[in-house]
């Protein structure tokens, strides 16, 4: 299947935007964890969001060949997955602090949920990220 210029270069640009903010993120938590407080830690991750659920429909309205497809869901669903799982781990983390007197039964498991969804947002999606954008930029620079 063949891709057009157009498609290959709002590709190139929204993979490329991605990049940018994930290099952001990684400095954020890492360099500049001192300097940025608050809520403002937050707009990244969902800037990155955002423009991962741009490039979802993007991926999803247009044809493109199937491989360069799954790259680029790869990448937008890791964006996207990388804002859910640190909410849902918060969320859970919140619930099983709020809880610390009920049972160890519920307590196990509501850490557990946070357990999993603290690795998916740290661990999961920025490998899945790196793969999906990695093999994007072969499939399109290659065409």
């Amino acid at each position: 299947m063949k891709i057009s210029s157009d498609q290959k270069n709002t590709a190139l640009v929204l993979v490329t935007i991605l990049a940018v903010f994930f290099v952001f993120i990684v400095l954020q938590m890492t360099v500049l964890q001192d300097y940025i407080h608050g809520m403002i830690f937050l707009l990244p991750f969902l800037l990155w969001a955002i423009v991962g659920g741009i490039l979802m429909i993007f991926t999803l309205t247009n044809q493109l060949p199937v491989l360069l497809k799954w790259s680029l869901m790869a990448a937008s669903c890791a964006a996207m997955g990388m804002i859910f799982g640190i909410v849902a781990h918060n969320f859970f983390y919140a619930v099983g602090e709020f809880s610390a007197g009920e049972s160890v039964y519920s307590q196990s498991v509501i850490s557990g949920y946070g357990v999993f969804f603290f690795i998916e947002a740290v661990i999961v999606c920025p490998l899945v990220f790196i793969v999906g954008l990695i093999s994007s930029y072969i499939l399109l620079l290659r065409r």
